[in-house]
């Protein structure tokens, strides 16, 4: 068997400390820096897109409801002798 002895020259050494280059944000700005250029799209462009979908089947909705209910205007003239009723006539 034997026993080997390592000694170093000095008694300090360097510390090194890697950090990442991208955090989260610095990403997402990067991507969406990117996006802007080259497909001309932003996070606001995509929030329009967004509202624009959801307003459109709001609508869309809302439009079939109506739809489905019938609307009945009934209207009763002024002097009951008439039959007829004439608009913007005293």
């Amino acid at each position: 068997m034997a026993l080997i002895h390592i000694f170093f020259v000095d008694s300090q050494f360097t510390k090194y400390v890697k950090t990442e280059l991208f955090g989260f944000t610095e990403f997402l700005s990067s991507t969406g820096g990117l996006l802007g250029l080259f497909l001309g799209f932003s996070f606001l462009s995509f929030m329009e897109m967004v509202y624009f979908l959801t307003m459109r089947l709001w609508c869309r909705l809302y439009r079939q409801r109506s739809s489905q209910r019938p609307v009945v205007l009934q209207t009763h003239p002024l002097d009951h002798r008439k039959k007829a009723i004439y608009p913007f006539a005293n």
